[in-house]
């Protein structure tokens, strides 16, 4: 499967593409690092205290605490271009760009509406009415956000709302004590024939992106925190249990209770957390009995975990893949980093 080879430690908000590596240190003033795949720096933030950086492409996005401007470097040709805006919503895996135009567009900045394109540093204008909530979904045709349980689907066109509804309370559940609790979206994704699919605390529905009509609505076996999809199939883990459910009927077909880990020949207690799906295989951060934080592995085919190494004392924050190597950041910021076995 995957074998340790390196653990570096001071690596926050992590991040890896086809050319680049970033992350910030912490230690050293929260500097924003871009490397190579040799570990030759590139790039060194001047400002200190970096909170948020996206890289597209050859282009680095990052803004810094306590200020009021964003910076946009060229790790090719070397430019730095600085916006006299605060660029809000910038991640690793931002819904807030789309081919390279970025959308500065946020119910807490109402006034300020407009796109920013990041090849031409051109600040194009928005005169709009409310988009409510955070992007989930920014496709060439729509945006759907949430905000409070709520879903909101907007043209791309004129930005105009067409459908909203309260999916937290549709999705209701009975908590402890028999006390009602709203559901809580933790997932949505853009799926086939003009659907998404949204994720709550126990509940997986999938909704008509133009009038919100639901397809389905399907109560779950066991929670999910989020779902990795592969063509018809959705898969994820939480907790105890592993499922496969079918996005077309909306059915589970399989729901697998994994809540035993064997390592090194003792058993433990495992609860499954923060999971990606790679190559066949769903990969998951756990924690063990005694407090004791691991990586596994599940093979998607057959249900069953076939790979386990532990970690530390720190649960598993972000899981990476780059060709032949696999790369974990922990809620400690450390960073290991897996070259695949033969």
């Amino acid at each position: 499967m995957y074998k340790l080879i390196e653990k570096r430690i001071d690596r926050c908000g992590f991040y890896i593409s086809e050319k680049y590596v970033a992350y910030i240190i912490k230690s050293n003033k929260s500097l924003l690092i871009v490397t190579n795949h040799q570990n030759e720096i590139l790039f060194t933030s001047e400002e200190m205290r970096i909170n948020q950086f996206a890289i597209i492409e050859d282009l680095i996005i990052y803004t810094a605490r306590e200020s009021e401007i964003t910076k946009i470097y060229d790790l090719n040709t070397k430019e730095e271009v600085i916006v006299d805006t605060y660029f809000y919503g910038i991640s690793r895996y931002s819904q807030y760009i789309n081919s390279f135009i970025y959308y500065h567009i946020f119910d807490f900045v109402p006034n300020n509406h407009f796109l920013y394109d990041l090849k031409t540093n051109q600040v194009i204008s928005l005169s709009i009415g409310e988009i409510k909530g955070g992007f989930e979904i920014n496709s060439d045709t729509h945006i759907v956000t949430t905000k409070d349980g709520w879903v909101y689907s907007y043209s791309k066109n004129d930005f105009s709302l067409l459908w909203q509804k309260d999916i937290g309370e549709m999705t209701q559940y009975n908590y402890l004590f028999g006390t009602i609790e709203r559901g809580n979206i933790r997932d949505v994704h853009e799926y086939k024939d003009g659907s998404i699919i949204v994720l709550t605390d126990i509940f997986i529905m999938r909704l008509n992106i133009n009038s919100g009509d639901i397809i389905y609505l399907q109560r779950l076996p066991r929670g999910l925190i989020s779902i990795s999809i592969i063509d018809n199939k959705a898969y994820g883990c939480y907790a105890y249990s592993y499922m496969e459910i079918d996005l077309d009927k909306g059915e589970v077909i399989n729901c697998i209770r994994l809540d035993k880990v064997e390592y090194q020949g003792e058993m433990y207690d495992a609860e499954m957390g923060l999971n990606r799906l790679h190559a066949g295989y769903l990969y998951h951060g756990m924690r063990l009995e005694g407090g004791v934080f691991a990586i596994g592995a599940i093979n998607i085919e057959t249900g069953i975990r076939e790979w386990v190494d532990i970690l530390g004392v720190h649960s598993v924050l972000n899981i990476q893949f780059h060709r032949d190597k696999m790369y974990i950041c922990d809620t400690g910021d450390n960073l290991y980093i897996y070259e695949k076995s033969i």
